[in-house]
């Protein structure tokens, strides 16, 4: 079976209201085609909503204005995937948690049936641990709906082969990876990280980042990117690994994918690297010479 899949690479826009934001989110998934079954929105997306608030806050602030909204945020875009049919990987947010007294970073994923679940950010940036001393998530999801397994990778996690790992040994075939990169450097660690994982599991990894300035946050004031569909380097797929990259002003990058083709060369390909890399590694031993 194939699947159409989306990632966005809109420029963020500062919504006014709650109502502009949504007219925003339901124009920009009223351009995509009909035929899309996922569609993937950047890390830190939400952010978007914090300039309904007063300028000049500190991230704290911005963000403690933001979750009163989440209750409307995950019910907007449940309602989003089961009016549209389609699999939505909601515009991240940080999200307080009580039990933790912190935030996480995380990326909402709306079903069509009405499911709500989530993916919480598993390795954290510099940025993220100091000033801002957010929380790392505690689990990994790895999803399967309609025939495919999919799980979502938030930007630094990308970056983490055993991670990526983990979700593909558990099914997934699809990697979501939501981005927020402020310089170009930052998105090609991600992008070459995606590759490298499509290359090490065999799967197909999308890559969504978030783009555009946004001077009335503290958290994304600056934000660089490309969308980009990653994949097995091998029989059946292009010689570099790159299925398709977003041209400068696309708002999507809209792709099929056909997961029979990585089963193939998992098991018959030039190499093996899926099955190859389950061998546990001979012990290390540490040599010091003069």
């Amino acid at each position: 079976m194939h699947y159409t899949i989306a990632a966005s690479q809109h420029r963020v826009q500062p919504a006014d209201s709650w109502q502009t934001y949504c007219n925003t989110v339901i124009a920009r998934l009223d351009a995509l085609p009909a035929s899309v079954q996922i569609a993937l929105f950047p890390e830190y997306g939400a952010i978007e909503l914090s300039a309904m608030f007063p300028a000049g806050r500190s991230v704290a602030g911005e963000l403690a204005d933001l979750q009163p909204l989440l209750p409307e945020f995950v019910q907007f875009y449940s309602e989003q995937a089961q009016k549209r049919g389609m699999v939505i990987v909601a515009p991240g947010l940080l999200v307080f948690k009580p039990e933790l007294n912190n935030y996480v970073n995380r990326s909402w994923v709306l079903f069509p049936d009405g499911q709500v679940s989530y993916q919480d950010k598993q390795h954290l940036t510099q940025y993220e641990t100091s000033p801002m001393a957010i929380a790392r998530g505690d689990t990994l999801h790895c999803f399967h709906w309609q025939g495919l397994g999919f799980a979502v990778a938030i930007c630094y996690d990308s970056e983490f082969p055993q991670q990526v790992m983990a979700l593909t040994n558990a099914g997934a075939e699809l990697i979501l990876v939501p981005a927020c990169t402020d310089k170009p450097a930052g998105h090609s660690r991600v992008a070459v990280s995606c590759r490298a994982r499509a290359l090490e599991n065999q799967c197909y990894v999308l890559q969504a980042p978030l783009r555009g300035e946004a001077d009335w946050s503290e958290l994304i004031d600056v934000n660089v990117g490309q969308a980009g569909l990653y994949t097995p380097i091998d029989i059946g797929f292009t010689d570099d690994g790159i299925q398709a990259l977003a041209a400068d002003d696309d708002d999507w990058l809209v792709q099929e994918i056909d997961p029979a083709r990585l089963q193939r060369v998992r098991s018959g390909g030039q190499v093996l690297n899926f099955a190859d890399q389950q061998l546990p590694l001979p012990a290390t031993v540490v040599k010091v010479t003069a």
